[in-house]
């Protein structure tokens, strides 16, 4: 018997795949808020967080782990960039501060919702590898 993957599961990993893709798409972005860091970070992260949308269809449990960890590290790297992109961004564009807040409260959002349904038991199980009994 096949596993049975939850809508929750897919639609976290379609949404991991378009972010992903996009964030490369957009590499001028992250070049323009904090060429330092964002920059090279967004270049590692997101073909990783494509690999690893794709085998989150498949319900590798790596994948769950994986998902798990990269949304700690965007996180970390979101409030450790933030102080900076704000200044840069205000200073760059007036008037775009609460703009910017906002975005990243959206991010956090999302990568501490990842976080919370990827550790959740019932959504564990999907990933388990199935029992031959």
């Amino acid at each position: 018997m096949e596993k049975k993957r939850s809508k929750g599961v897919t639609i976290f990993a379609w949404l991991i795949i378009i972010g992903s893709i996009l964030s490369i798409l957009s590499k001028g972005l992250a070049s323009e808020i904090n060429p330092q860091i964002s920059t090279y970070f967004y270049y590692f992260v997101s073909p990783i967080s494509i690999i690893i949308g794709i085998y989150l269809l498949r319900l590798k449990d790596w994948a769950r782990t994986g998902i798990i960890a990269v949304s700690i590290m965007v996180g970390i790297e979101t409030l450790a960039t933030s102080p900076y992109c704000l200044n840069r961004m205000e200073s760059t564009y007036p008037g775009t501060g609460i703009d910017y807040i906002i975005a990243i409260l959206i991010s956090l959002g999302f990568n501490c919702g990842v976080i919370y349904f990827f550790t959740r038991p019932k959504v564990k199980a999907q990933f388990s590898p199935k029992r031959t009994e």
